[in-house]
Parts: C-alpha cells; sequence; structure tokens
C-alpha cells in the first residue's frame, strides 16, 4: 500500500472527496426540487430548484478548480477529472454508478482507496519521514 507525500496532498484529497459527495448530493437534491416542482405545479418548488441549480453548478465548477491538479501518485491519471482512460479491472464503482463516487466514499470512510487506472491502493496516511 503506498502512501501519500505529504499532510497537504492528504488534505487535498479529503477536501476533495467531501466537495465531491457535497456536490453529488445537491445533484439529487436539485433535481428532486425540479421533479416535485413540475409533478405538484408548485411555483415555489421551481424558485428552490432554480436556485439550488445555480448553486450546484457554482459548486462543481469550484470543484472542478480547486481539484484540477489532483492525480494519482504512481500513474499520474487525473482522479477527480473524468478522463476517458481505460479502467483497471480492481476499479470498482459505488452503486454501480461512478469511480469518483467509490473513491471519495473509500477516502473519508476506510482510509485507503484504489486508483481506477493502475489499480495500486493508496493509504491517505502521510508518508513517515
Amino acid at each position: 500500500m503506498h502512501r501519500q507525500h505529504s499532510k497537504r496532498t492528504v488534505k487535498s484529497l479529503h477536501l476533495g472527496a467531501l466537495h465531491f459527495l457535497l456536490n453529488s448530493c445537491l445533484v439529487a437534491i436539485s433535481t428532486g426540487f425540479l421533479i416535485s416542482g413540475f409533478v405538484l405545479n408548485n411555483d415555489d418548488l421551481l424558485k428552490y430548484a432554480a436556485a439550488s441549480g445555480i448553486t450546484t453548478i457554482v459548486s462543481i465548477v469550484a470543484f472542478f478548480i480547486a481539484n484540477i491538479g489532483w492525480h494519482c501518485p504512481l500513474c499520474m491519471g487525473k482522479i477527480w477529472a473524468g478522463s476517458r482512460c481505460r479502467r483497471h479491472r480492481n476499479a470498482k464503482k459505488a452503486l454501480g454508478i461512478s469511480y469518483r463516487l467509490h473513491i471519495a466514499k473509500a477516502v473519508l470512510f476506510s482510509k485507503s482507496y484504489r486508483c481506477p487506472y493502475c489499480g495500486e491502493l493508496f493509504s491517505t496516511r502521510r508518508t513517515r519521514r
């Protein structure tokens, strides 16, 4: 298992995982407001959907700006950016939906994650020096 190089990389990995989960929740909330607003024909819910949609777009843009440089320390594949590279056979999807969601969940809850491109296991702890 490989360890991270510095405290800064560990911190940015955790913040990136939290921000990705926040964006996933925001997308679900704004979609829920939009669907319920149309089904119930409620203008207030549609206003909430518009506000949460704008917040979601701003948060996603901020996420990609903040995490554009984060990559796998070994293969240099971009973890948070959706590149079209071939995935490793050991890469897993969370809920059968997203590789990035699985990485975010693993970083926050299991303290290790597997790179979806090279398949190596990484710890979220800093290297001892």
